[in-house]
């Protein structure tokens, strides 16, 4: 399952590079839809709508939660127990806060997770690199955009 944390008006605004990150999350969610990975996408409580140049459809399943982790949102379990979830694939913001507290809940939970290592971003440019190597030394695994659309 692919998640597509925070991407919204209130956490992309003042994004430096914000164009060039959302395009590579729009790669990733196409690529997904052409594999066939279903995904969720995840909103912070009180951070607005999902930006309006990110790829979404009607049908795909938006859930709200108000603490870090996407696991604290009774929603979000709910979907991943219905749809029988083995592993996850990660992009979103930020990375400092609700990336690394998802990514973590779900290892914790034995998931196997994939974080989009060009694909989430904090407004504090070097939290990315930082958390890629925090979470790839609990067992997340890391794949560029350009190596996620090229498999299979």
């Amino acid at each position: 399952m692919l998640l597509v944390i925070d991407i919204q008006a209130g956490t992309a605004n003042f994004l430096a590079g914000r164009d060039a990150f959302i395009e590579r999350v729009n790669q990733v969610i196409l690529s997904a839809k052409e594999k066939e990975i279903p995904i969720i996408y995840v909103k912070q409580a009180m951070r607005g709508n999902l930006v309006n140049n990110l790829i979404s459809e009607e049908a795909d399943p938006v859930v709200t939660k108000m603490r870090p982790s996407a696991f604290t949102s009774p929603s979000f379990c709910e979907i991943v127990k219905k749809l029988e979830v083995d592993s996850f694939i990660v992009v979103g913001l930020m990375s400092n806060a609700c990336i690394q507290s998802t990514v973590k809940a779900a290892l914790d939970r034995q998931y196997p997770v994939t974080l989009i290592e060009d694909a989430h971003d904090s407004v504090i440019k070097p939290m990315r690199q930082i958390w890629n190597k925090k979470l790839n030394a609990l067992g997340c695994n890391l794949v560029s955009t350009n190596q996620f659309i090229s498999e299979n």
